[in-house]
């Protein structure tokens, strides 16, 4: 009996939270000020029911307000729909439910958030647009290098000399549709683990008004990229250097792609290890470090320091944060 009773509080809740997922996604659609906030209220109930009850209670919600969104608005956009914020959600309330790691639960819905990017992106330009890859591609370098013509011309007008917008020429011929491939994966990688932080954030912001305790994110000086992980993207970028020598058909994307990937991996754990440093060692404010870093991270002569420390932090552990270094060092 208390079975069933569980099985139908799941089952009307889990309609409930369908309904209330399909008037938000409508919501969102038909006011565009707030499709960017989809994101991270979307998942929000699906993380609460997986919470309340189990992980089929919330994975029949999210294939039910697929079922109607499709039914009221687009199939494809309601499919792409339940892969991006069903998906988040379902390892949102599993992360919360069986108290993973807050860096653990930000890398899976980091995860997440990315395959849900790609196929829905891969969805809108194939099916909607109609339009082969390289297409959408071509066509996006072609308004972007409009735009940059149309704002010299604007700059030529004011009296703006010819030699001051040699730059702005010369960013034209810059973005090739090789070098979009290339940047790609970074970029990808680098939103989905941004928004993995917000979404993070929004929700338990939200969760705790309802009384769940949600763990809060660490400090960022304990974040740490793993010499497991760490060799893998090293081993990624060393194939990709290999099928560039060897002139291998994409050798030449999948070496910048690998380059792109590793670069930016290891910025992020040499910034890290010296806010660390900064904080621990110097005392300086929060504020103060973040500025310093801002305002380094972009210089190219610090970029290559920053990656210099976060290879040895990635084999040395300074910090000795790396549960399986802990492990060996037993």
């Amino acid at each position: 009996m208390h079975k069933q009773n569980f099985s139908t509080k799941a089952m009307v809740e889990a309609g409930l939270i369908s309904t209330m997922m399909v008037a938000m996604f409508l919501l969102t659609v038909n006011l565009p000020m707030f499709s960017g906030l989809s994101l991270f209220i979307l998942p929000v109930p699906v993380a609460v029911l997986c919470i309340r009850h189990n992980y089929k209670a919330a994975a029949g919600a999210v294939f039910v307000s697929a079922v109607l969104t499709g039914m009221l608005y687009n199939p494809f956009i309601a499919l792409t729909s339940a892969i991006q914020y069903g998906g988040t959600g379902l390892i949102l309330g599993y992360s919360i439910k069986t108290k993973k790691e807050v860096w653990t639960t930000l890398v899976m819905l980091a995860a997440a958030i990315a395959v849900g990017t790609v196929v829905n992106t891969a969805v809108i330009i194939t099916v909607i647009e109609h339009m082969s890859f390289t297409e959408f591609m071509n066509q996006t370098i072609k308004m972007y290098n409009d735009s940059i013509q149309q704002s010299i011309q604007i700059y030529k007008q004011a009296g703006v000399p010819a030699s001051q917008l040699q730059q702005l020429q010369q960013s034209m011929s810059l973005y090739t549709p090789d070098l979009i491939y290339q940047m790609l994966p970074a970029c990808i990688v680098a939103s989905a683990f941004c928004f993995s932080l917000l979404s993070y954030i929004s929700a338990r912001t939200i969760m705790k008004r309802l009384g769940y305790d949600i763990k809060p994110i660490p400090p960022a000086s304990e974040l740490y990229i793993s010499n497991r992980a760490g060799t893998f993207i090293l081993l990624f970028a060393v194939a990709g250097a290999l099928m560039k020598k060897y002139a291998i058909a994409g050798g030449q994307i999948m070496a910048g792609a690998s380059m792109f990937m590793a670069m930016m991996v290891l910025t992020i754990e040499g910034a890290v290890l010296v806010a660390y440093y900064l904080r621990r060692r110097f005392n300086l404010s929060k504020l103060m470090t973040f500025l310093l870093i801002l305002f380094t991270v972009f210089s190219p002569v610090f970029v290559y320091a920053y990656v210099i420390m976060g290879l040895a932090d990635m084999i040395f552990d300074f910090r000795k944060l790396d549960p399986f270094r802990r492990k060996i060092a037993r």
